[in-house]
């Protein structure tokens, strides 16, 4: 016999179940996002498994590009596609672009991602452009000394300390540079990137502030001082390696190098190559009476124009950028924080090893040429270089070189006013 009680309570309990379940699969919100590790490795991964396992309304996808990143990205994101968050280093050239979502209003709102808690140099470095911020930190790390403590014993010497000056440091990599045993004090390279430490803790500079006038900064006293101080260690010292392996960066696991100026990322690679490596960290020496200067690497995690709920992605921002993404660096040995709540929690601004490079940041203070303007990568860079090359080859003078960059910048300055 039919009960229509008994169908009227089946068909109200299907009804109430297909519409509960049309609710939540509507309610899930698909949030991509796109970096340069591959899905399943890393602490980024580690990271997105968190922010799903406590956000089940979120559907997050991460999705890796590989060598092609950039490109794919940009092209992707021009043609109304891509990834709602990305990872991201160069913020003037994608701000004017248009590459990307202003995100200092929604940080202003959010406890964990509020602009006060970031170390400045991270924000800066790492999404800041104009009065935008257009990215929340991912990662960074000041350039600082790393030292082979090793090397240091066998020579007798004792450890530096954040204080040194130049004159202690060049003492120091005479002492430790030894051609016969293929020992050597000091390696780095003259890059562009890397040399602005040494010119801002010097006064110096290349350019001024909105990269419109080279002359009378990349041909300073300070600039060219600077610059010669650094090109005399290798060509006129001897300390740096002239050719070979270990000119290329080998050597400091193996103790052939005893110190570098570097990122936090060659802990890692250290130890990789050499897991009873014993080292430290410190700030770069500073010109006599004068503070010391570092540079930043950083990248940030952008938002892309296309994202069709800025709010969830702030929520996976949360987590990537928040102190739970910071931790998780942190533990899994990916980069230092960008976070000081986080330093401080784990104790880093006097280990031993990362301490000194947590420490630089203080001394970060000057925004990188490449943040001034954002033709500095695609024109201005290529010309400071080729004066470097010249000058740490040993094929032209620093102040020769300089001169004739600076002349070259104006002109092409010049062509845009």
């Amino acid at each position: 016999m039919f009960n229509r009680k008994a169908w009227l309570t089946f068909v109200l309990v299907v009804v109430l179940v297909m519409g509960i379940t049309g609710v939540m699969s509507a309610e899930k919100i698909k949030i991509v996002v796109a970096d340069w590790e591959p899905e399943g490795r890393g602490p980024i991964s580690t990271i997105l498994q968190k922010c799903r396992e406590d956000h089940p309304e979120l559907e997050i996808e991460q999705v890796y590009y590989g060598s092609d990143h950039f490109d794919k990205l940009l092209v992707n994101i021009a043609t109304g596609g891509g990834p709602d968050i990305y990872l991201w280093y160069d913020f003037p050239a994608l701000a004017e672009g248009g590459f990307g979502v202003d995100l200092l209003p929604y940080m202003l709102e959010s406890e964990v991602l509020h602009p006060d808690n970031f170390f400045p140099g991270a924000l800066n470095y790492g999404g800041k452009y104009k009065d935008g911020i257009y990215a929340t930190p991912h990662s960074f790390t000041p350039r600082a000394i790393l030292v082979n403590l090793d090397a240091f014993d066998a020579a007798g010497l004792a450890y530096p300390t954040d204080d040194w000056t130049w004159d202690e440091f060049r003492n120091i990599a005479l002492k430790l540079t030894r051609p016969d045993e293929n020992k050597y004090g000091f390696n780095w390279y003259w890059g562009v990137y890397n040399i602005g430490g040494f010119i801002w803790g010097n006064g110096g500079d290349f350019v001024n502030e909105d990269a419109t006038q080279a002359i009378g900064y990349i041909d300073s006293p300070e600039t060219i001082e600077a610059v010669t101080w650094l090109a005399n260690l290798r060509l006129l010292d001897g300390v740096m390696p002239l050719s070979g392996a270990l000119q290329s960066g080998q050597g400091f696991a193996t103790g052939n190098i005893a110190m570098m100026e570097t990122g936090a990322w060659s802990l890692w690679v250290s130890k990789e190559a050499n897991p009873n490596i014993r080292m430290m960290s410190v700030v770069p020496p500073a010109p006599e009476g004068k503070s010391p200067g570092s540079v930043l690497h950083s990248s940030g995690w952008v938002v892309s124009p296309n994202c069709q709920n800025i709010e969830a992605a702030m929520i996976v921002l949360e987590y990537l950028s928040g102190p739970i993404g910071q931790r998780e660096m942190v533990i899994q040995d990916a980069a230092l924080p960008t976070l000081p709540s986080v330093v401080t929690e784990f104790q880093l601004w006097n280990d031993p090893e990362a301490g000194g490079f947590v420490r630089a940041v203080e001394y970060a203070t000057t925004t990188h040429w490449f943040l001034r303007t954002p033709r500095w990568n695609s024109e201005y860079e290529g010309v400071v270089q080729d004066a470097l090359n010249q000058i740490f080859n040993g094929q032209a003078a620093p102040a020769t070189a300089l001169r004739a960059a600076g002349e070259a910048l104006q002109r092409i300055m010049d062509s845009y006013k």
